[in-house]
């Protein structure tokens, strides 16, 4: 932050005014340019007050050369006067830094701060606007994006330096004001040294020689008359050979009665521009024409006394270092780093300087003022800054934001190097990163990958999870750089997750999210391979059906006899296969695998098969299939065409309600009190024919036919139309799973399992969560679900198929974080595929969703499995 007393204003005082700071107050923008000494700030703070405006007022120093600081200040200048009132600038500044992102927009933003800030009653002054003059760009974006929105709104704005504005800066509509219109008139002169003792006239043409009409030298000059006589002007005015050496002269008579303390206090303030009470010490400050009142008790000595104040306490008495040093200290408790750095700069203090150089680094980062910081950095030796390689870091940072990627890589190598001899491996891992960045950015994949791991490999050994974290990401860029789809998904998926940023864990998900598709591919990929082997040999069990052996033939025969044994049967033994039945089995295959259906005469074929349906047409064979999937989003199917458009939710869910509730079918005045209870007959009755009517429209856009019927006082199925239900055949697929497992047969309760398993797609009726009648058979369903995926999983595992078991017990911690079972299963899934880490990451998992869902610890079993695994015993 600046120091305060750069944004306060000069006190006013019943002075002369001169014209130009009246003509100054009405408005526009005045630029006033003329060396130290002609122009007095309280004279202007005085035409300004008296003209109802309040300045916002800001003087600057050196260090408003980078855009970035002067606009902290005079956002700091704007604050004092209403809390809060550049906050839009100080963010934009932090959001957008101006090195990088461009300096008008902050200037124009915080032009848009100022306005209704300084409209109608306030004013703009900016002193010494020669140091923020070429090279500096900071009076070019005042003028050209500051100055004009606050000249629009009717606010005075006043430019005062000590060199001229270049003229291609301003526009016709200025007010210029140069030196030879501030000068003070010779009849004033002339009017003081009568006023008092006479001034020999020799010496009266000496002194307008010297003085040249500079308002603080005629100040002086009357001081001293008064305090101390015409003689020692005259003295003064005798020896002195330009105008320093005159105030010199002059400082030296005023401060003869001074003490050592004061001289030194005087001493302070010359070198910090300012003075205080807390800045000042023990010393009582000696007050004379070089100090300029202040508001909130501040004092500043004028910049015209400076030199002469330092020449005359060199003969008399100036500070001492340690003096220097303390005041220094009070800088910084002020939060006044600026004056601070350059105190310690102008002191030699180069240890000092750097120390809160690094310290306040990031701030002065955030702020964008690395114009400043770069102007600092280069004023300090060249082994402080090998001491503090944080310096090297900072300019490495500031080079390559701005494009300068060979020197800012020869600075992140050093400082990697100087980080790591001072042991500071968090510095070292930045610096590393850093570089792996900048190399990558200019093609130079070797040595950014290189840095990268040795980033990584440094963070893992000294455990700094955020470094490790970032190295890895990094890693996985470079790798996709490089067309390593495989090594990228592998560093994402190894970020950590706490300490990393948005980008990292948004690409560990991504990374997670592709190996769980991949586990769920070969999962896949290992139930198609299981029913594929089930289908070859269902199909090798027809064809030795289809060709009986001669004893199965003879036993037919002799039950039978030859002349009641199906023709087909008796002359397989007289007539030899032909090219045409192999076809035959060749179209059975493909009926198998789900091609098109075998011609009708072939039917007969098929007709004996297990699980075949009966001929269409016959009383006993429905010909039209509604296959129905309740599981998860609600699909309907016809016949193969879908029947998505339901007129209402109400009506989807009645259709969901007549499916699950066939034995018996639900009357006409069950479903009425389900669905509408206490509404009065007739009310409910024509809702549920209005429901009817939308389900039976919805079924008509995919046959013509009737679906529901009403028969017998109930709402059904049309006789002729078959039901597939999702929820059905799940129940059905986990039954014969258990089944199979009790029996000893787990290759076909796998496969049913997992049949079962691929059916559930989501809760029952999930497009109707708030549905009341489905939820005590949802939450059957769903523990059946859970029940289905563990024991899978437990088949797994017994298999020895570890991947997909692992996917599994994903899956059911998904959808119960609680189960303590499955997280045990997946730890010991990671163990046997050579992963302990991941076990014991995952024990961490289990007992943090514990404490946060039941606010309970682990279990003894899931415990004892922690320590096994931690032991490395076999698990």
């Amino acid at each position: 932050m600046p120091l305060i007393a750069k944004a306060l204003a000069p006190c006013a005082e019943e002075i002369s005014v001169p014209p130009t700071f009246t003509e100054a107050a009405r408005g526009g923008l005045t630029v006033l340019h003329a060396p130290p000494g002609y122009v007095l700030g309280e004279g202007l703070a005085t035409a300004l007050t008296g003209a109802g405006r309040h300045p916002l007022w800001l003087r600057l120093d050196v260090e408003d050369g980078d855009p970035a600081t002067f606009l902290i200040s005079l956002s700091a200048a704007a604050c004092r006067q209403r809390q809060g009132a550049c906050r839009a600038t100080r963010e934009l500044l932090r959001a957008r830094p101006g090195p990088v992102s461009g300096w008008p927009p902050l200037f124009e933003r915080l032009a848009s701060d100022l306005v209704p800030l300084l409209r109608g009653r306030g004013a703009l002054v900016l002193e010494n606007v020669h140091h923020a003059s070429a090279p500096s760009r900071t009076l070019s974006l005042v003028i050209a994006h500051l100055l004009p929105a606050l000249v629009a709104a009717d606010v005075p704005c006043v430019l005062v330096g000590h060199r001229q504005v270049p003229p291609r800066l301003l526009s016709d509509g200025e007010v210029r004001c140069f030196g030879r219109e501030l000068r003070v008139p010779p009849g004033a002169l002339e009017q003081l040294l009568d006023g008092g003792a006479p001034v020999a006239r020799r010496l009266r043409r000496r002194l307008r020689g010297l003085c040249g009409g500079r308002a603080a030298v005629v100040d002086a000059v009357r001081t001293t008359l008064v305090l101390s006589g015409a003689r020692e002007v005259e003295r003064a005015l005798d020896g002195a050979t330009d105008v320093d050496d005159l105030l010199t002269r002059l400082a030296g008579t005023l401060l003869h009665s001074a003490d050592g303390a004061g001289q030194r206090a005087l001493g302070r303030a010359v070198r910090l521009e300012y003075a205080h009470p807390t800045l000042m010490g023990s010393g009582l400050l000696p007050s004379g024409p070089w100090l300029q009142g202040l508001e909130d008790g501040w004092t500043r000595v004028r910049t015209v006394w400076r030199t002469p104040l330092r020449a005359a306490l060199d003969r008399c008495g100036s500070p001492r270092r340690e003096e220097l040093h303390c005041a220094a200290e009070q800088l910084v408790a002020l939060d006044a780093v600026e004056h601070a750095v350059r105190l310690y700069l102008d002191l030699g203090d180069g240890e000092s300087a750097a120390r809160l150089i690094t310290e306040r680094s990031d701030g002065l980062m955030d702020d964008g003022q690395w114009e400043l910081l770069d102007g600092w950095i280069a004023r300090l030796p060249a082994g402080v800054i090998d001491a503090h390689p944080q310096l090297l870091y900072i300019r490495a940072e500031m080079a390559a934001a701005c494009g300068s990627a060979a020197r800012a890589r020869h600075w992140f190598d050093l400082a990697a190097s100087r980080f790591g001899d001072s042991a500071d491996s968090d510095g070292a891992c930045r610096s590393l990163l850093a570089a792996s960045v900048v190399a990558a950015g200019a093609g130079d994949l070797p040595t950014a990958t290189d840095r990268a791991h040795a980033a990584y490999a440094l963070a893992d050994t000294d455990g700094l999870t955020a470094h490790r974290s970032w190295a890895g990401w990094q890693q996985g860029r470079l790798a996709l750089l490089a067309d390593d789809t495989e090594g990228a998904l592998a560093h994402f998926a190894g970020i950590a997750a706490a300490p990393a940023g948005e980008p990292a864990l948004t690409a560990r998900h991504l990374a997670r999210q592709i190996q769980g598709l991949r586990h769920e591919q070969a999962l896949h990929r290992e139930s198609l391979t299981m029913l594929e082997d089930t289908e070859h040999g269902v199909l090798d069990q027809i064809t030795r059906s289809a060709n009986p052996s001669a004893d199965r033939l003879g036993q037919v025969m002799g039950r039978c006899g030859w002349s009641r044994t199906p023709v087909p049967l008796k002359l397989l033994g007289v007539t030899a296969p032909t090219a045409r039945g192999d076809r035959l089995w060749a179209e059975l295959w493909r009926t198998f695998k789900g091609g098109p259906r075998e011609p009708a005469a072939r039917a007969s074929a098929r007709a004996d098969a297990p699980d075949a349906a009966p001929a269409p047409g016959t009383p006993d064979a429905p010909s039209r299939l509604l296959a129905v999937h309740l599981l998860g989003t609600q699909v309907v199917t016809f016949e193969d065409t879908p029947a998505d458009k339901f007129t209402s939710s109400r009506a989807r869910s009645l259709f969901a309600y007549l499916l699950t509730h066939r034995d018996p079918w639900p009357r006409r005045e069950a479903l009425m009190e389900l669905f509408w209870p206490g509404s009065p007959p007739v009310a409910a009755r024509n809702s549920l024919n209005v429901a009817i009517h939308g389900l039976r429209r919805t079924l008509r856009t995919v046959t013509a036919d009737q679906v529901i019927v009403y028969a017998d006082g109930a709402y059904r199925l049309a006789d002729d139309v078959r039901l597939w239900l999702d929820v059905e055949e799940f129940e059905r697929r986990a039954e014969r799973g258990r089944k199979l497992e009790a029996a000893g047969r787990l290759g076909g309760a796998m496969s049913e399992y997992e049949c079962a398993a691929g059916l559930y797609r989501g809760d029952l009726l999930a497009d109707d969560p708030y549905e009341d009648w489905p939820v005590l058979d949802r939450e059957r369903l769903r523990l059946a679900h859970l029940d289905v995926l563990d024991r899978l999983g437990g088949l797994f595992f017994a298999f020895g198929r570890y991947a997909p078991c692992a996917a599994l017990c994903r899956r059911v911690i998904e959808l119960d974080p609680c189960r303590e079972d499955a997280h045990r299963r997946l730890m010991r899934c990671y163990c046997r595929q050579g992963q302990p880490h991941l076990a014991l990451l995952q024990y961490r998992a289990c007992a943090q969703l514990l404490q946060e869902e039941l606010e309970v610890r682990p279990g003894p079993a899931t415990v004892d499995l922690r320590d096994r695994i931690a032991r490395h015993d076999s698990i």
